[in-house]
């Protein structure tokens, strides 16, 4: 079964794992078979931006004018925006620029198999935590 097929049921498992704390997104927006028809049946927590879109930031206006629109759309159902496929400092500006909530790609780290990404995920938290630490002194 997918989304598409049977939108009633889709909404039913959604709100069922919303119960139990899990935030549900729509990937690629923008590209395929997402819809903004599904924005106003499915219950979803955010909206992860294509990355054909994301490319196209300063390569053409059109694509800072579509990112903008669809952060400005899930702003206004209070969803948040995931940038997936942020590659360049360049893009990362302008993200920022369009207040889009978070990003992903290349750009803050390459793609890393399951136990340096555990490591790493470790090293940052306690990175943090010192941080914090020394803030309180």
């Amino acid at each position: 079964m997918t989304l598409i097929e049977d939108v009633e049921t889709a909404v039913i498992i959604i709100e069922r794992l919303r119960t139990l704390g899990v935030g549900v997104e729509i990937d690629d927006f923008g590209a395929g078979y997402s819809s903004l028809g599904y924005l106003r049946h499915l219950p979803v927590n955010n909206i992860k931006i294509d990355r054909s879109f994301i490319s196209m930031l300063g390569v053409n206006k059109s694509g800072v004018a579509i990112i903008r629109a669809i952060i400005a759309m899930a702003n206004s159902l209070d969803m948040k925006v995931i940038a997936e496929g942020i590659e360049t400092l360049d893009q990362m500006n302008n993200l920022t620029e369009l207040q889009c909530d978070y990003g992903q790609g290349f750009f803050f780290n390459k793609a890393l198999d399951s136990d340096t990404a555990q490591a790493l995920i470790k090293e940052t938290s306690e990175g943090a935590r010192q941080l914090n630490t020394a803030m309180k002194k």
